[in-house]
């Protein structure tokens, strides 16, 4: 833990009854110890030497995006060059993996790398070579789907509240249903659909009723729809007469004040997404960010459900799991394992962008491809810090999309994934 009074870090190892005290280098962020026995260090790798001062990086904040730029600004310059041999130096032993690679340098006469860079090179390259991947990868079986099947304890006879909203370019529809409190957004807007013609009756009503048709596939039933006075709307009028929904319209400049909340936290959420990117979003991301943010909304707790249930949970009958349903942040950089493998010399993963869940048993995430430039959907992924080269091609999409691009700096911290150091508090990693 933190003590901010004496700006100092107190560590408990665990299973122990003793605190390491971390205290702050003069002029730097780094908090250092000395160290006068091995006492509760043996989990840790590389092990302090006793009496000699070392030190230990901490970042704090919750920024769960990294790029290797931004951990190579965590080490000095001859620590990145360190890293950077040990990961040639690797290619060259052709070792596929830090484990493989840590035991044949024990082999080798006047070995210009050490356990050490190969450590500091999976905390600033990430887990293994992107080469590694590409050829060592095998096909895993899908895990098994769990289905929880049980009574629900929600009113199936739903009030719905829709209404069109924009975040540029784009257009959506929303549909929030109570008292599941439940929100449904789509786009309005298609590859083969002029902008002028995104709001007219056709595609609004061709929208709307896949939101009802969706929302009936957990028999839950909508009776009722409010909505302000928009054109496209209100034209529905008799067509949702004839699915047996009751249609009520605001007054003149009125709003219909449940819906407009829900817009206003999506925007929120939204905001919150692209403000911690470090690359500018294309409309295909844009769109996908949007429906990260509505995700995220429909999984929030409220502070007046009496159930302690999320609107999602009542929806699809089932708690989050953190190992498939939170395995990634919205635009996390990723190598996907192909749907097929074989024995010729071809990629066995794919370099893509972490979009949505797809709340199936299995975990199934969707991602974007950054070759093909195609939605697909895998269940086995490796995340992998965001390298410039992807930055730039996404950058660059954007530009091609008509979007200006341009990252605002923001003096965030970086929170970097622990390699091979879970047992320690937060993240907090040995550097000698």
């Amino acid at each position: 833990r933190y003590d901010w009074k004496k700006d100092q870090y107190l560590i408990t190892p665990k299973n122990e009854d003793f605190q390491y005290i971390f205290r702050r280098k003069v002029g730097s962020g780094l908090y250092s110890i000395k160290f006068n026995s091995f006492d509760a260090w043996n989990n840790y790798s590389p092990p302090p030497a006793v009496l000699h001062a070392n030190h230990m990086q901490y970042f704090r904040g919750q920024v769960l995006f990294s790029t290797v730029a931004q951990r190579q600004e965590l080490y000095t310059n001859k620590e990145c060059k360190e890293a950077s041999e040990s990961r040639h130096f690797m290619a060259r032993m052709g070792a596929g993996n830090s484990a493989a690679a840590k035991r044949m340098i024990k082999n080798i006469d006047n070995c210009p790398i050490s356990e050490r860079g190969i450590n500091l090179a999976d905390q600033i390259y990430g887990p293994g070579a992107i080469d590694a991947l590409q050829g060592l990868t095998k096909k895993r079986k899908s895990p098994g789907a769990s289905i929880q099947l049980g009574p629900k304890l929600v009113q199936m006879q739903q009030a719905g509240f829709i209404d069109i909203f924009f975040i540029a370019p784009l257009a959506f529809l929303i549909l929030v249903v109570k008292p599941l409190d439940m929100c449904f957004v789509q786009s309005l807007d298609s590859s083969d659909l002029q902008p002028s013609a995104r709001k007219t009756k056709s595609n609004v009503s061709k929208v709307l009723l896949s939101m009802i048709s969706f929302l009936r596939s957990r028999n839950f039933q909508l009776s009722v729809i409010s909505s302000d006075g928009e054109k496209a709307i209100t034209s529905l009028v008799p067509e949702l007469n004839d699915h047996g929904i009751v249609v009520s319209i605001a007054g003149a400049e009125c709003h219909v004040p449940q819906v407009e909340k829900k817009i206003q936290i999506i925007k929120e959420e939204r905001r919150r997404i692209q403000c911690r990117l470090p690359y500018t979003m294309n409309k295909l991301l844009q769109l996908y960010a949007t429906y990260y943010a509505v995700w995220c909304v429909n999984n929030h707790v409220s502070s007046t459900a009496l159930d302690g249930m999320s609107p999602r949970q009542r929806f699809i009958g089932r708690k989050l799991d953190a190992k498939k349903d939170l395995k990634f942040n919205f635009g996390d950089f990723c190598h996907a394992t192909v749907p097929k493998t074989s024995n010729d010399m071809s990629s066995r993963t794919d370099a893509c962008i972490c979009l949505l869940p797809s709340n199936n048993f299995t975990g199934t995430s969707k991602l974007l491809d950054l070759n093909s430039m195609q939605v697909i959907s895998r269940d086995h992924f490796v995340l992998l810090p965001m390298t410039t080269s992807v930055i730039t091609r996404l950058n660059e999409l954007a530009k091609k999309d008509g979007i200006k691009t341009g990252v605002q700096f923001n003096g965030m911290d970086v929170v970097v994934d622990p390699i091979g150091h879970r047992d320690l508090p937060n993240m907090i990693y040995p550097v000698e």
